[in-house]
């Protein structure tokens, strides 16, 4: 009786735990996007921009996410902030359904000249795609990198990217005036996303947790 006893102690002591280990992150990574949005947009005209793949929708398009994405990098091109687009993510493996050359057929459709876009077919998460942009600016001499994703994948695209010696700014769908309650149930899937990679990342390191992600994906 006393083993189940310690045995429901300790389950509650955990739930707990994991509990208020998600709130604190929620609180803190609210800020953190919030702050991201204040203090990094691009403030001249940047070398590309590389936008991030999130889905596949019906019949294998991009889903509605990444079509967000694809348009906020219009809007940079529109506004004279860029010429050149780098595509990453959507490695489909075997399948060979690159979400990275979709996106590509987008921007064309939409009149970016396809000389000026550029993919990548084998990356498969946030670590792995800035790995594979970066090699593709070191090619074309480029320093200067604007990230386009969703708000609340931002933070920590830029950790990843600020590791590299280039400059880096954001470019965010729908601006940078964070309208995002903190009640959103799109917002709160989107950070508990968030949540579970970072501490993967943590936990793991980033080789091993991409090797994960690559063996589910592919």
């Amino acid at each position: 009786m006393k083993r189940k006893y310690y045995a429901a102690i300790i389950l509650f002591i955990l739930l707990l735990s994991a509990a208020t280990y998600n709130i604190i992150f929620s609180v803190w990574y609210y800020s953190e996007i919030k702050e991201l949005l204040r203090t990094n947009a691009p403030e001249e005209k940047v070398d590309a921009a590389v936008i991030f793949f999130h889905s596949f929708g019906n019949f294998h398009r991009v889903d509605e996410v990444t079509l967000k994405r694809l348009d906020a990098a219009i809007e940079l091109y529109q506004q004279g902030l860029t010429e050149n687009f780098i595509c990453v993510g959507g490695n489909g493996g075997p399948r060979q359904m690159w979400g990275s050359k979709k996106m590509k057929n987008y921007l064309v459709f939409r009149g970016i000249k396809a000389d000026n876009i550029f993919i990548d077919s084998l990356s498969v998460n946030s670590i792995t795609n800035w790995q594979e942009a970066e090699k593709i600016a070191k090619q074309k001499s480029w320093t200067n990198i604007a990230l386009v994703s969703s708000a609340a994948h931002l933070p920590r695209l830029f950790n990843i990217a600020s590791a590299s010696r280039m400059e880096i700014s954001i470019w965010p769908p729908g601006g940078f005036e964070f309208e995002e309650k903190a009640g959103s149930k799109e917002l709160w899937f989107s950070i508990q996303h968030e949540l579970v990679s970072s501490t993967g990342r943590m936990i793991l390191g980033d080789s091993l947790f991409t090797r994960i992600v690559l063996y589910f994906r592919t």
